[in-house]
């Protein structure tokens, strides 16, 4: 029983690990893989604009308008934590 139990703890851990690892992707046209405002993966439905010659994806409309109140170095700033 002990063996089983084992088994399946090891299988859990290494499914759990190979999901962690996998970086995400960017939606298809979008410089980032996650909402540069709150985090969220981008499923490539969501609003874009055009940044410095890039387009970044967001969310939702809300974190739009919460970057467009943030400074040049702010918003920067916020793509670079999310490229």
């Amino acid at each position: 029983m002990k063996q089983i139990l084992s088994t399946a703890a090891m299988a859990c851990a290494l499914f759990l690990c190979s999901c962690a690892s996998k970086p995400a992707k960017a939606p298809a046209g979008t410089l980032n893989a996650k909402c540069p405002i709150s985090g969220e993966s981008l499923d490539g439905k969501g609003p874009t604009i055009f940044f410095n010659q890039d387009t970044i994806g967001f969310c939702c409309e809300k974190c739009v308008a919460k970057f467009a109140k943030l400074s040049g170095e702010e918003k920067q700033q916020k793509i670079n934590a999310v490229k």
